[in-house]
Protein backbone atom coordinates (compact mmCIF):
# COMPACT_ATOMS: atom_id res chain seq x y z
CA UNK A 1 0.00 0.00 0.00
CA UNK A 2 1.38 3.35 -0.84
CA UNK A 3 0.64 6.84 0.60
CA UNK A 4 0.20 10.02 -0.19
CA UNK A 5 -0.27 12.13 3.22
CA UNK A 6 3.03 11.52 5.44
CA UNK A 7 2.63 14.01 7.81
CA UNK A 8 0.16 16.23 8.83
CA UNK A 9 0.22 19.03 11.90
CA UNK A 10 -2.14 19.04 15.06
CA UNK A 11 -3.69 21.87 15.39
CA UNK A 12 -4.85 21.07 19.09
CA UNK A 13 -1.42 20.09 20.01
CA UNK A 14 0.48 22.41 17.22
CA UNK A 15 3.06 19.56 16.40
CA UNK A 16 3.67 17.25 14.13
CA UNK A 17 2.69 13.50 13.35
CA UNK A 18 1.20 13.25 16.82
CA UNK A 19 -2.72 12.03 17.72
CA UNK A 20 -4.56 11.47 20.83
CA UNK A 21 -6.52 8.74 20.57
CA UNK A 22 -9.55 6.84 22.70
CA UNK A 23 -8.92 3.51 23.66
CA UNK A 24 -10.99 0.68 25.59
CA UNK A 25 -9.50 -0.22 28.67
CA UNK A 26 -11.22 -3.90 28.09
CA UNK A 27 -8.68 -4.15 25.39
CA UNK A 28 -5.48 -4.06 27.95
CA UNK A 29 -6.40 -5.42 31.08
CA UNK A 30 -3.64 -8.09 30.34
CA UNK A 31 -1.50 -5.03 31.25
CA UNK A 32 -3.72 -3.77 33.99
CA UNK A 33 -3.61 -6.90 35.93
CA UNK A 34 0.55 -6.49 35.79
CA UNK A 35 0.85 -2.86 37.33
CA UNK A 36 1.45 -3.88 41.11
CA UNK A 37 4.55 -5.98 40.14
CA UNK A 38 5.64 -3.86 37.44
CA UNK A 39 5.61 -0.93 39.75
CA UNK A 40 8.00 -2.71 42.28
CA UNK A 41 10.35 -3.74 40.41
CA UNK A 42 13.69 -1.71 41.32
CA UNK A 43 16.03 0.44 39.28
CA UNK A 44 18.97 -2.34 39.67
CA UNK A 45 16.87 -5.45 38.12
CA UNK A 46 18.22 -6.64 34.57
CA UNK A 47 15.35 -9.47 34.09
CA UNK A 48 12.21 -10.11 35.60
CA UNK A 49 10.02 -13.36 35.23
CA UNK A 50 6.23 -13.06 36.40
CA UNK A 51 3.24 -16.02 36.47
CA UNK A 52 2.24 -17.27 33.34
CA UNK A 53 5.39 -17.19 31.72
CA UNK A 54 6.02 -14.08 31.43
CA UNK A 55 9.91 -12.61 30.79
CA UNK A 56 11.19 -8.98 30.97
CA UNK A 57 14.16 -7.34 29.84
CA UNK A 58 14.55 -4.27 32.74
CA UNK A 59 16.69 -1.24 31.23
CA UNK A 60 17.67 2.14 32.66
CA UNK A 61 18.07 5.00 31.46
CA UNK A 62 19.54 6.94 34.18
CA UNK A 63 22.98 7.17 32.86
CA UNK A 64 21.47 9.14 30.24
CA UNK A 65 18.86 11.14 31.51
CA UNK A 66 17.93 12.82 34.73
CA UNK A 67 14.86 10.31 35.47
CA UNK A 68 14.49 6.90 37.16
CA UNK A 69 12.85 5.64 33.95
CA UNK A 70 12.74 1.86 33.34
CA UNK A 71 12.13 0.39 29.90
CA UNK A 72 10.24 -3.12 30.50
CA UNK A 73 10.34 -4.66 27.60
CA UNK A 74 9.24 -8.48 26.12
CA UNK A 75 12.83 -11.10 26.44
CA UNK A 76 11.20 -13.91 24.78
CA UNK A 77 8.44 -14.92 22.30
CA UNK A 78 5.86 -15.88 24.45
CA UNK A 79 6.11 -12.38 25.85
CA UNK A 80 6.17 -10.66 22.67
CA UNK A 81 2.98 -12.35 21.90
CA UNK A 82 1.12 -11.46 25.21
CA UNK A 83 1.96 -7.49 23.84
CA UNK A 84 1.26 -8.27 20.10
CA UNK A 85 -2.38 -10.02 20.92
CA UNK A 86 -3.02 -6.48 22.93
CA UNK A 87 -1.88 -4.58 19.80
CA UNK A 88 -3.44 -6.41 17.26
CA UNK A 89 -7.08 -6.12 19.23
CA UNK A 90 -6.54 -2.92 19.89
CA UNK A 91 -7.10 -1.67 16.49
CA UNK A 92 -3.95 0.93 17.28
CA UNK A 93 -2.45 0.49 14.16
CA UNK A 94 -5.50 1.27 12.20
CA UNK A 95 -5.30 5.14 13.06
CA UNK A 96 -2.20 5.44 11.13
CA UNK A 97 -1.76 3.14 8.51
CA UNK A 98 -3.34 4.91 5.72
CA UNK A 99 0.43 7.06 6.14
CA UNK A 100 2.53 3.77 6.20
CA UNK A 101 3.52 2.73 3.31
CA UNK A 102 2.92 -1.45 3.92
CA UNK A 103 2.26 -4.29 1.97
CA UNK A 104 -0.05 -6.52 4.20
CA UNK A 105 -0.59 -5.04 7.66
CA UNK A 106 1.60 -2.56 10.21
CA UNK A 107 3.75 -5.41 12.29
CA UNK A 108 4.80 -4.60 16.38
CA UNK A 109 7.92 -4.42 16.92
CA UNK A 110 8.41 -4.06 20.28
CA UNK A 111 6.02 -3.58 23.01
CA UNK A 112 7.02 -2.59 26.63
CA UNK A 113 5.81 -1.02 30.08
CA UNK A 114 7.32 2.18 31.26
CA UNK A 115 7.77 3.15 34.94
CA UNK A 116 8.93 6.29 36.84
CA UNK A 117 8.58 8.41 39.81
CA UNK A 118 10.66 11.40 39.00
CA UNK A 119 12.61 13.37 36.76
CA UNK A 120 14.76 16.24 37.09
CA UNK A 121 14.69 17.34 33.48
CA UNK A 122 13.33 17.25 30.27
CA UNK A 123 15.94 15.60 28.16
CA UNK A 124 14.17 16.56 24.51
CA UNK A 125 14.57 13.70 21.78
CA UNK A 126 12.83 12.33 18.65
CA UNK A 127 11.94 8.52 19.11
CA UNK A 128 12.19 8.16 14.80
CA UNK A 129 15.01 9.99 12.89
CA UNK A 130 14.52 9.88 8.95
CA UNK A 131 11.89 7.18 9.33
CA UNK A 132 9.41 9.05 6.94
CA UNK A 133 6.11 8.12 9.66
CA UNK A 134 6.82 4.27 8.38
CA UNK A 135 7.23 3.82 12.04
CA UNK A 136 5.35 5.43 15.29
CA UNK A 137 5.30 5.24 18.92
CA UNK A 138 1.82 4.59 20.92
CA UNK A 139 2.12 5.36 24.37
CA UNK A 140 -0.77 4.86 27.41
CA UNK A 141 -0.88 5.58 31.05
CA UNK A 142 -1.81 2.48 32.91
CA UNK A 143 -2.01 4.20 36.89
CA UNK A 144 -3.71 7.23 36.76
CA UNK A 145 -0.96 8.95 38.62
CA UNK A 146 0.89 8.94 35.21
CA UNK A 147 -0.60 12.60 34.77
CA UNK A 148 0.92 13.85 37.37
CA UNK A 149 4.74 13.86 35.74
CA UNK A 150 3.55 13.92 32.07
CA UNK A 151 5.38 14.53 28.20
CA UNK A 152 6.41 17.96 27.58
CA UNK A 153 7.17 18.91 23.97
CA UNK A 154 7.94 21.21 21.49
CA UNK A 155 5.26 22.99 19.29
CA UNK A 156 5.10 24.65 16.13
CA UNK A 157 5.60 28.03 17.20
CA UNK A 158 9.06 27.34 18.68
CA UNK A 159 7.62 27.12 22.01
CA UNK A 160 7.09 24.70 24.78
CA UNK A 161 3.93 22.56 26.07
CA UNK A 162 2.73 20.05 28.25
CA UNK A 163 0.31 16.91 27.68
CA UNK A 164 -1.31 15.57 30.68
CA UNK A 165 -1.50 11.64 30.58
CA UNK A 166 -5.30 10.86 30.95
CA UNK A 167 -7.12 6.96 31.59
CA UNK A 168 -8.66 6.13 28.56
CA UNK A 169 -6.77 8.03 26.14
CA UNK A 170 -3.47 7.26 24.39
CA UNK A 171 -0.83 8.96 22.45
CA UNK A 172 0.29 8.21 18.98
CA UNK A 173 3.47 9.87 17.20
CA UNK A 174 6.07 9.17 14.75
CA UNK A 175 8.74 11.56 13.32
CA UNK A 176 9.19 15.03 13.83
CA UNK A 177 7.54 15.27 17.49
CA UNK A 178 10.31 16.86 19.81
CA UNK A 179 9.22 15.58 23.31
CA UNK A 180 10.59 14.69 27.04
CA UNK A 181 8.82 13.14 30.11
CA UNK A 182 8.22 16.50 32.18
CA UNK A 183 10.29 17.46 35.37
CA UNK A 184 7.94 16.25 38.61
CA UNK A 185 8.08 13.46 41.21
CA UNK A 186 5.29 11.10 42.22
CA UNK A 187 4.86 9.48 45.57
CA UNK A 188 4.49 5.79 43.90
CA UNK A 189 6.12 4.37 40.16
CA UNK A 190 3.66 5.37 37.16
CA UNK A 191 3.27 2.88 34.41
CA UNK A 192 2.84 3.31 31.03
CA UNK A 193 2.18 0.89 28.30
CA UNK A 194 4.07 1.49 25.00
CA UNK A 195 4.27 -0.56 21.38
CA UNK A 196 6.87 0.86 18.46
CA UNK A 197 5.40 -0.32 15.19
CA UNK A 198 5.23 0.59 11.53
CA UNK A 199 6.09 -0.78 8.57
CA UNK A 200 5.77 -4.49 7.43
CA UNK A 201 8.52 -3.64 4.12
CA UNK A 202 12.03 -4.20 4.52
CA UNK A 203 13.15 -1.09 3.13
CA UNK A 204 13.57 1.57 5.68
CA UNK A 205 14.23 -1.14 8.30
CA UNK A 206 18.11 0.36 8.98
CA UNK A 207 16.48 3.81 10.14
CA UNK A 208 13.92 2.45 12.14
CA UNK A 209 16.08 -0.19 13.97
CA UNK A 210 17.55 2.98 15.63
CA UNK A 211 14.89 3.28 17.55
CA UNK A 212 12.84 -0.28 17.31
CA UNK A 213 15.90 -2.36 17.91
CA UNK A 214 17.58 -0.69 20.74
CA UNK A 215 15.15 -0.69 23.74
CA UNK A 216 15.05 -3.66 24.87
CA UNK A 217 16.98 -6.86 23.62
CA UNK A 218 14.31 -8.40 21.89
CA UNK A 219 12.31 -6.88 18.82
CA UNK A 220 10.20 -8.36 15.83
CA UNK A 221 11.36 -6.92 12.06
CA UNK A 222 9.03 -5.61 9.69
CA UNK A 223 9.66 -8.82 7.60
CA UNK A 224 8.49 -10.46 11.15
CA UNK A 225 11.15 -12.48 12.30
CA UNK A 226 12.13 -12.27 15.62
CA UNK A 227 15.43 -11.34 17.29
CA UNK A 228 16.83 -11.62 20.19
CA UNK A 229 20.19 -9.66 19.83
CA UNK A 230 21.36 -11.22 16.42
CA UNK A 231 19.55 -14.91 17.01
CA UNK A 232 16.03 -15.59 15.33
CA UNK A 233 13.86 -16.91 17.83
CA UNK A 234 10.86 -17.08 16.29
CA UNK A 235 8.61 -15.46 13.72
CA UNK A 236 4.81 -13.66 13.20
Amino acid sequence: MEVREKHWLNPNFLAPNVLEVEIDPATFSAAFGLVPEIQSVEAGSRELALGGGLRFSVKSMASLWASDILWISQDDMATYNFFNAMFRASGIAEKVAHRVDHDHDLRLYSGFFVTRSKCEKPDFHEDWLEANNDAFTFLMPLTANCGEVGLTYANARGGVAHYAYQMGKGLIFGDHFVHATAAGQTSQRCVLLSFTFGTDRMDNWPRIAETAAAQGRLHCRPDGVVMRGDKVVGTV
